[in-house]
């Protein structure tokens, strides 16, 4: 098992989270937002989530693109599957946040280490040493930048812009850039940073009408567009010891269970362990028929969460949050999660209802859980149409089988 580490909570991450949380609810009755009725990217899984970063030492990071394909199309009925054109990703080394909409202090770099399908890219640390070293010749255009994102900086940060105003009141810039430098880089080592990756995606694929329907020409042909999307991963740089540990990305399973789970589950019913992060797994066969509801359940290991440590100074749990998706039939919520309404347990359950007017055909879920200091993890799993005879019996299935009728 792994110990349980204590950081510090990032208050502004606390109340967004929390909100997106209390959210999650039944979902609507049409194209909900976690359908995926589009090419759709569902996050970035950065590993570790928290990077070493000293004048000494920087580790280096591994980003991976998470994406999702709507069911896959007909060729019959005209519609045509996404094109992926291109994925780019950079890196804003200086950052003003998400509150900011990611205004950076400086250009972009552009991140050269990446994978021939674009969806994984490689950056190491020592490049963000060398940056903020190469920010001394620049320091002007930054400084002007931190001007403008002050209210976003930390403590460190706005002494060192009032030490140059006062410096500047007397003296030249020649002469109070570079001690402010000094005191920039100081700041930047001591409380760490958040650099912002920078994903975009430029894809092909079918223009959708008001209802999420493809758009066809007088041939019976899918219209197409051009568009790209733009996705913002933070990460967490820092001096990373037993007092202050680095966060990690949670984990997680998925089960079918129409009941609680306990610990001996997985040996009386190992065929009901989906997917899992904890190593490799085949996916047991899952089918499903018209109008069938499929349950599962989000297990989670005491074991992964981290603590956070809030303003009153006592560590708690961090918060997490699964998102579920899927490009067939409806989730029953669109988000669970470890924050719930005052006097309810924590459900992470979720079911999945199929159209009882359409044979079902193969079906990608997604599962995407986040915690609230950047940790990121998924996992996905296929469910298959079962036949005509199999269909025939769906109404001897138990809540205990994973159907609810």
């Amino acid at each position: 098992m792994r110990a349980s580490r204590t950081k510090t909570r990032p208050g502004t991450l606390i109340a967004p989270f929390v909100l997106a949380v209390l959210a999650a609810g039944c979902t609507p009755d049409y194209n909900p937002s976690n359908y995926i009725e589009k090419y759709r990217v569902l996050g970035v899984v950065v590993d570790p989530p928290a990077v070493q970063f000293t004048p000494d030492y920087q580790g280096e990071v591994t980003l991976t693109l998470v994406d999702a394909l709507p069911l896959r199309a007909v060729e019959s009925e005209g519609e045509v599957d996404p094109v992926i054109n291109g994925i780019d990703w950079s890196v804003c080394l200086i950052s003003a946040g998400a509150a900011a909409r990611y205004a950076c202090a400086m250009d972009e770099i552009p991140l050269t280490d990446v994978s021939a399908d674009g969806r994984t890219a490689v950056f190491d640390g020592a490049l963000v040493a060398f940056g903020i070293d190469m920010l001394g010749t620049q320091f002007d255009a930054v400084i002007e930048g931190l001007r403008q994102a002050v209210k976003y900086s930390d403590q460190c940060t706005r002494d060192m812009l009032a030490q140059y105003e006062a410096c500047l009141a007397d003296k030249t810039t020649d002469e109070c850039n570079p001690p402010a430098f000094e005191a920039f880089k100081g700041c930047l080592y001591e409380g760490g940073l958040q650099p912002v990756f920078h994903v975009a995606v430029s894809v092909t694929d079918m223009l959708l009408d008001d209802a999420d329907d493809p758009v066809m020409d007088d041939d019976g042909r899918a219209v197409t567009r051009d568009r790209t999307i733009d996705v913002y991963k933070s990460v967490s740089f820092g001096n990373w010891t037993e007092e202050n540990p680095a966060n990690r990305n949670p984990e997680f399973s998925i089960r079918r269970a129409g009941r609680d789970f306990d610990v001996y589950d997985d040996i009386r019913h190992p065929e009901n362990l989906v997917v899992t992060t904890a190593g490799d797994h085949e996916q047991p066969e899952i089918k499903a028929c018209p109008g069938q509801s499929l349950q599962f359940l989000a297990t989670v290991p005491p074991s992964s969460i981290d603590q956070v440590t809030g303003e009153d100074g006592v560590p708690v749990n961090e918060y997490y949050l699964l998102s579920w998706y899927t490009n067939n039939g409806r989730f029953g919520k669109v988000r669970t999660g470890s924050v719930t309404a005052e006097g309810l347990d924590i459900d992470l359950s979720n079911i999945l209802t199929f159209d009882r007017d359409e044979q079902v055909r193969t079906t990608t879920v997604h599962v995407v859980m986040r915690d609230e200091a950047f940790g990121l993890s998924h996992l996905q799993f296929k469910i298959k149409g079962a036949s005509r005879w199999e269909c025939r019996g769906l109404h001897t299935l138990t809540t205990d089988e994973g159907g609810v009728e």
